[in-house]
């Protein structure tokens, strides 16, 4: 028997128990209600019969005749309170106004019920039955109705579950199967189109469909999606380059500078050959820092590799040190950026933790405006690693630390800000399976705490 059809047997047996309880109830209150009404008739009968046999000189006997074949007691009272009784019973008060030769009760008392005579000579006859022949006689009742009830239960327990079976289990049982082994054509054939099964058949296939369609919907969606956000990330990461090159562009200017001068030296035919070695050593130099930055410029300007989805933010840091060092907004600014203690991989190439860090960085370095002072502290904090940018400028108001996540959101003036950077700054903390919150900085200005998962260092 399946899980199924066990709890359907027992729910019907659980049924047909508290049916049969209550049958069994409403046919003691019946029988108990039968046994008052027979004894109280026995009663009556008893005290009309020796009514009719008082006069008789051998009424003694008749009251012990009478009394046994009613199964009561007898007791007649004389007018001067002698009493002639079958047995010994606590008789209930008698009124002295009672009508003559009307039958009253009954009158429970003592454990009896008493049916009370007054003849018209002033006799009273007391017939009283015990109270405890009543119950006995429905708890013999129910003894005998016992094994019917339970026969009845168990067939019907029985007979519910075997049209259970047959009418609904074993339908569900091939219906779930058809489920399950994904036939639309079965379903859309399962039973009649006008039952329930039927009906639910037909009900499955149609979700079927509709979650099959609105599957291929959400796949395109994400698909769009995600490549809206690459788009994204793109543009801030364009936006980034084109702030990052004006400094690239001073950085360059100067050692540009120095080889336009050294060509000069070398134009000279009377110069030495050691001092020719030092213009060219010289020169060499100056177009390796060249090479440098502009490396730098392009490896950050570079779309991602895939598969690299773990770095360190220490060489993220490194990285962006020197990215940010030609950049005349950080001249005049306190940077502090102590290295952090061990490697701290996450979970994020390089580049993105680069492109992270940038945006954050040059955010506050547009805050404290030229001066003041900026502070990034990278740790690991359990199974977090915490990266924090604070500065000391003006802070962010309530209303606008709201939306400083929002796309395309900036207060900076037209032309300087795209309102993408932060917003890309929560994707790309999101995506690692971290956060990122705005607060409030130990040096008066904002903070930004990234908290992404840490992992352990790849061998290398």
């Amino acid at each position: 028997m399946t899980p199924l059809a066990t709890r359907v047997a027992v729910a019907l047996a659980a049924v047909s128990v508290i049916v049969m309880l209550g049958l069994d109830v409403a046919f003691v209150l019946r029988a108990a209600a039968e046994a008052r009404r027979a004894r109280d008739l026995r009663a009556q009968a008893a005290v009309l019969e020796a009514r009719a046999a008082i006069e008789a000189a051998s009424f003694a006997t008749a009251m012990s005749r009478i009394a046994g074949e009613r199964a009561v007691a007898l007791t007649l009272v004389r007018p001067g309170g002698e009493r002639v009784a079958t047995e010994s019973v606590p008789l209930p008060r008698l009124a002295a106004d009672a009508p003559s030769g009307v039958v009253e009760g009954p009158n429970d008392a003592g454990g009896y019920s008493h049916f009370t005579l007054r003849t018209e000579r002033g006799d009273v006859l007391v017939a009283s039955a015990p109270l405890e022949q009543t119950a006995a006689a429905a708890l013999r009742a129910q003894g005998e109705a016992v094994p019917w009830f339970v026969l009845a239960g168990v067939a019907w327990t029985a007979l519910g579950v075997f049209l259970l079976r047959r009418s609904v289990l074993r339908p569900l049982h091939r219906l779930t199967d058809v489920v399950g082994r994904a036939d639309i054509d079965a379903l859309t054939r399962f039973g009649d189109a006008a039952d329930d099964l039927g009906r639910l058949s037909h009900a499955i296939a149609a979700m079927r469909e509709r979650i099959a369609a609105d599957k291929s919907k959400i796949e395109a969606q994400l698909r769009t999606l995600n490549e809206t956000q690459q788009q994204l990330v793109r543009a801030e990461r364009l936006a980034v380059v084109g702030q990052l090159a004006a400094g690239v562009a001073h950085e360059i200017g100067n050692p540009l500078a120095v080889l336009a001068g050294f060509t000069d030296v070398l134009r000279d035919r009377g110069l030495s050959d050691a001092d020719r070695e030092q213009a060219l050593a010289r020169m060499t130099r100056e177009l390796d820092r060249i090479q440098a930055t502009v490396r730098s410029l392009l490896d950050f300007s570079r779309a991602p590799a895939h598969g690299e989805d773990h770095g360190d933010v220490a060489e993220a840091i490194t990285h962006v040190r020197e990215l940010l060092r030609p950049q005349d907004k950080l001249r005049g600014v306190e940077l502090r950026w102590p290295a952090p203690a061990g490697p701290l991989i996450v979970p994020l190439s390089v580049d993105a933790l680069t492109q992270l860090l940038l945006n954050l960085l040059l955010n506050a370095a547009d805050a404290v405006a030229g001066g003041g002072r900026i502070a990034v502290d990278a740790r690991r904090d359990g199974e977090r690693v915490t990266i924090i940018v604070e500065d000391s400028g003006p802070g962010v108001p309530a209303e606008v630390a709201k939306r400083v996540f929002e796309p395309f959101f900036t207060t900076k003036p037209k032309g300087t800000g795209t309102g993408l950077g932060l917003a890309v700054c929560e994707r790309i903390a999101t995506a690692a399976g971290g956060d990122i919150e705005l607060t409030k900085s130990g040096l008066g200005g904002a903070a930004f705490r990234v908290t992404l998962p840490a992992r352990a260092a790849r061998a290398r």
